[in-house]
């Protein structure tokens, strides 16, 4: 049997080390740190199965094509996934990782520091991390959530609905209150856009794509199947069924709504935001997000730098109104960026 050449043999070695220090290890020390002891060797497992895929890869493309190939099998983040299954199963309700982005996004910041453990040990990282998870399971365990809104209104003129979607996305149906015109904001599940269209009497138009990715505009195709006539926006040739390329400054009607697309590349190299507002100023303005901004953390740099980042987040939605008080993301990444 023919020997391996030696730079094979140092080459997998390296490719072994950077998977196990960025992944193998971190996931380890972090789903053990917060009792996911169970969840953690299905994680290690995955990675150490695509590590075997990968051989002769360079050590600084592993990052991305991990991330590729998890997406390619339907998980957008393994340790997240296992996080969003654990809070599930242990919360007995199918609905915990929704109600989870409802607290976190409406419950009043006297409430949560209120909320106390013992032994909490600020100097571990870990230990904050789990306590910072455990302040939450008993408190998504012992409280009504439908005191917290799925819906909000703008002033009465505007309505947002948030649809959730997979495991930890949502939708977002903007309706003109006047004219019952209504757009939907990455529509993966287009059955339950439909289902909301039709509960609320409204008229969907348009469809507005964050990005290309197939966790927002995998629904595309089928939705304008089931409703025909759809204009379909996004910053990208590559979002399914796209019917009007927009670029940075590009604004469009949603009844007697304005909606102003401002370009956001980092995430993906299309990626748009919408800023949506009424002209007469009759309410306060929304803006879906997509993957840039998240609760607590930004999207990851698949296809840009971080000067890119940083020219979105500040430079682009800084200079937003500051009356800009409703902001819509894309994600549930709220357990990740804890």
């Amino acid at each position: 049997m023919a020997k391996k050449a030696k730079g094979e043999k140092k080459g997998k070695s390296a490719l072994n080390e950077v998977v196990t220090r960025e992944y193998t290890v971190h996931l380890h020390k972090r789903l053990h740190g917060i009792g996911f002891k169970k969840r953690a060797p299905r994680a290690i497992k995955e990675i150490r199965k695509f590590a075997e895929m990968q051989m002769g890869t360079p050590d600084v493309r592993i990052d991305t094509r991990l991330n590729k190939y998890l997406w390619s099998k339907g998980i957008r983040n393994v340790p997240y996934r296992v996080r969003v299954r654990l809070a599930r199963k242990r919360n007995e309700d199918e609905d915990s990782p929704h109600k989870l982005y409802t607290l976190v996004t409406y419950i009043n910041v006297a409430t949560f520091k209120g909320l106390q453990t013992e032994n909490v040990d600020e100097s571990d990282e870990t230990n904050r991390f789990n306590d910072t998870f455990g302040l939450l399971l008993p408190y998504l365990r012992s409280s009504s959530f439908h005191s917290f809104p799925t819906s909000v209104a703008h002033s009465g003129k505007m309505e947002v609905h948030l649809l959730p979607a997979l495991s930890d996305n949502y939708m977002y149906l903007v309706v003109d209150t006047d004219t019952k015109e209504a757009a939907i904001v990455d529509p993966v599940e287009p059955d339950k856009v439909v289902e909301a269209v039709s509960e609320r009497s409204v008229k969907l138009t348009t469809v507005m794509t964050t990005h290309h990715h197939w966790d927002h505009s995998g629904g595309n195709n089928d939705l304008v199947k089931k409703c025909v006539g759809l204009t379909v926006c996004g910053g990208d040739d590559r979002i399914p069924a796209v019917t009007k390329i927009v670029k940075h400054g590009d604004e469009f009607k949603i009844g007697t709504l304005n909606v102003k697309c401002l370009f956001t590349p980092c995430h993906t190299s299309g990626h748009i935001c919408y800023y949506v507002t009424d002209p007469q100023n009759r309410c306060t303005p929304a803006h879906s997000l997509g993957d840039t901004l998240f609760i607590a953390g930004c999207g990851r740099f698949f296809e840009g730098t971080a000067q890119q980042m940083y020219t979105a987040l500040v430079e682009i939605l800084g200079s937003l109104p500051e009356n800009t008080v409703s902001i819509y993301s894309a994600i549930l990444d709220e357990l990740l960026n804890f």
